[in-house]
């Protein structure tokens, strides 16, 4: 094969080797470069980075694939909010609170939150920081508890008792009987 002659060449770089690039022409070999950053992903990003650690401990609890089967995302976006903790399968939120939230302002200012959210039909489990620093066996068994309790008020579409895409029932049969 033979190559074209390059019009602005430039000697390559040691150690490189024979990279060609000619500035605004518009034929770079580099990568197109990423849009800029939503100020939500470089917030939520700013946040998983500088977690507390309670946050820490409780993510290497929920982020095990073995936890009640269940996926879960850390500091997930829900405009104009930033949920700690969400499982998207059962719309589930766990927000944990440190002390500031005791003073009433931000009483009143979680109880606007929880409203959203509840709106949108997510369920909301709150505990402290000390709880899951001191009691981690508890908090866990309560998100488990709130997950399969989600999980039986909406069963998936395979538990159907109707047969499949019809409407209709399937039929019992026990032994000895005969369905015709």
């Amino acid at each position: 094969m033979s190559k074209e002659p390059r019009t602005a060449t430039s000697p390559p770089l040691p150690g490189r080797g024979d990279r060609i690039e000619v500035r605004g022409l518009g034929n770079s070999s580099r990568k197109k470069s990423r849009p800029p950053k939503s100020a939500t992903t470089a917030r939520v990003r700013n946040l998983r980075k500088n977690a507390p650690d309670c946050e820490r401990i409780l993510w290497r609890e929920l982020r095990n694939p073995k936890f009640a089967n269940y996926k879960f995302r850390r500091q997930h976006p829900v405009d104009p909010y930033t949920l700690d903790f969400y499982c998207p399968a059962l719309k589930i939120a766990i927000e944990l609170d440190g002390s500031g939230h005791s003073y009433r302002l931000h009483e009143q200012l979680d109880r606007v939150r929880e409203k959203f959210l509840i709106k949108r039909e997510l369920t909301v489990l709150r505990f402290w920081n000390h709880q899951v620093r001191e009691e981690l066996e508890s908090v866990v068994e309560a998100i488990w508890l709130a997950l399969e309790e989600r999980n039986a008020a909406n069963p998936s579409p395979s538990s159907s008792p109707f047969a499949k895409g019809r409407g209709e029932t399937r039929p019992s049969t026990s032994k000895g009987e005969s369905n015709d």
